[in-house]
Parts: structure tokens; sequence; C-alpha cells
């Protein structure tokens, strides 16, 4: 019995062989094709992979150009912060009054502009999501379904932080808030977001660990 498996083993042996080579080649031709041919390095890799999330963060941000240069494609967009930003500031009891895309709170007055939608944070968070190579489609919706209304509910306490400030510590503070802590403010949201995103993908998770380990084990050798 023992002399048949070792004559069934060596008639497999080689097919088995064949086709784990040929699946290596289809799987180095596919590296090939998406370089162009090329066969790159480690480091040749990277690069490669830094340049295409470049290359599709800057297609992703041509819709930015497009809606700047159409007066009036976020009149709904406006029309929806308004109502909530409204909505928010009658909870907490400012008596808000509403005329179109201008809000009083007493003797506020607060105008939600285009910039005020926090639309440039949305795109940008999906152009984020979009742009990382090797993300399955799946993963890059959910990161969409849960960013975007995060980085919305993010600009609405921008909104509501500056209209308080305004009401109690007076318009220059109120300014200061708007063109400085809340820019910045947003902008880190928008990376929080995209950083914990690319952990749950699977993105960064290996590298992370990785540097961890390297930081836990000389302490754990002393």
């Amino acid at each position: 019995m023992e002399s048949g498996l070792k004559n069934i083993t060596r008639l497999i042996y080689p097919s088995l062989q064949k086709l784990y080579q040929m699946k290596r080649k289809r799987v180095g031709d596919r590296k090939k094709a998406k370089t162009g041919g090329i066969k790159l390095n480690m480091q040749q890799r990277k690069l490669f992979d830094t340049l295409i999330f470049l290359a599709k963060l800057l297609i992703f941000a041509l819709p930015l150009y497009v809606i700047m240069s159409l007066p009036g494609l976020l009149f709904p967009l406006q029309e929806i912060v308004s109502q909530n930003v409204m909505a928010m500031l009658n909870f907490l009891g400012y008596g808000a009054v509403r005329d179109g895309f201008l809000i009083r709170a007493g003797e506020i007055l607060f105008f939600v502009s285009e910039d005020c939608t926090g639309w440039k944070s949305m795109l940008f968070v999906v152009a984020l999501i979009f742009a990382v190579p090797k993300i399955a489609m799946r993963k890059r919706l959910t990161g969409v379904a849960i960013g975007v209304p995060l980085v919305y509910l993010g600009n609405l306490s921008r909104i509501l932080l500056v209209i308080s400030a305004w009401k109690a510590y007076g318009l220059e503070t109120a300014l200061a808030i708007h063109d400085y802590l809340w820019q910045a403010g947003l902008i880190s949201l928008v990376l929080v977001i995209w950083v914990l995103w690319l952990v749950w993908a699977g993105s960064i998770k290996t590298t992370l660990l990785k540097r961890l380990h390297k930081l836990i084990k000389p302490k754990v050798n002393r």
C-alpha cells in the first residue's frame, strides 16, 4: 500500500508543480500589466502606488472646479444646512428664524453660503477613500456612507459653535473661531476619518502592527 501511495504521489506531484508555476506566472503577468510590463522592486512598487494615489486624487478633485464654476449648483445643500442649523438653534432656545439662507437669532445674522455647507470637506473625504489602491469597492462605499455624514455633522457643529461664540463673546471671537480654529478642525476631522477607515479596511494595519512591534520588542528584551 505504501508503494502504491508513493507511485500516486510521483504521478500527481509534477502536475501540481506545473499548476503552481502557471499560477505564479499569471500573478506575475497581472502585476506587470499594472505597471506596463516593467518589473518593479519593493521600493519602486511603493513609489508607483503613491503616484497612482496622487493621480486618482487629482481626478477626483475635478468636480471641485466644476462646482465652483457653476453658481447655484449647491442651492439644495444650502437649503438643507440652513434648515438643520435653524432647528438646532431653536432646540437650544435661540428663537431663530430663517429667510432663505439667512438665519436670524436675536441680533445675530448668519448667512449660510456655499462654503458653510462643508461640501469641499465631504468631497475631499470621498476623494481620499477612492484614491487608495487595492481596496474592495464594498469597503470604499462603506467608508463614504459613514465618513460623509460624520463630516456633515462636524460642519453643523462648527456653525453652531460660531453662532454660540458670537452671542457669548462677540463677533471678533466668532470670526477667529470660524477662520482659524474650525477650518483646521474640519481638515483634521477629514484626515482622522480617512486614517480610521484605512485601518478598518486593512490598508495600514500591517504597517502599524510592525511599528508597534519594533517599539515594544526592545523593551521586552530588556
